[in-house]
């Protein structure tokens, strides 16, 4: 089953009211309220393009597939890039466990790699 993954985007994205955030950028309360609350089985493509902008993400970062047991897909099986791992649990737990000086030299490293890779592919925005 193929689920939207927008909580844990938004949680990732410190969206403390998601809802309000969709909301005040531009989507409407009701559509929000839907994807945010409620397992919806279809998604409008302008939605998609509008979770992509302001989220900075790309429509992959927007689905989780869950596997069923019943029927399982083959490993090398396109939709297995999907499932969502236990990365964000425990990158959750440990940036919960680090101290501020931990947090802020975590910061620096990631904007140190962004400047990398930024300078290494001549990409303006990452």
């Amino acid at each position: 089953m193929i689920t939207l993954n927008l909580q844990a985007i938004m949680k990732a994205r410190n969206i403390a009211s998601p809802r309000s955030w969709l909301h005040k950028k531009g989507m409407t309360s009701s559509a929000a309220k839907n994807m945010l609350y409620t397992e919806p089985s279809s998604i409008y493509f302008t939605h998609i393009e509008f979770l992509c902008k302001h989220l900075i993400c790309q429509p992959n970062d927007l689905f989780t597939y869950h596997p069923s047991k019943k029927d399982p897909l083959p490993d090398d099986h396109p939709l297995q890039k999907l499932v969502r791992h236990k990365a964000m649990e425990d990158l959750e737990k440990t940036m919960g466990s680090l101290s501020y000086q931990e947090i802020l030299e975590v910061s620096k490293f990631i904007m140190n790699k962004k400047t990398e890779i930024k300078n290494s592919t001549g990409e303006e925005n990452l």
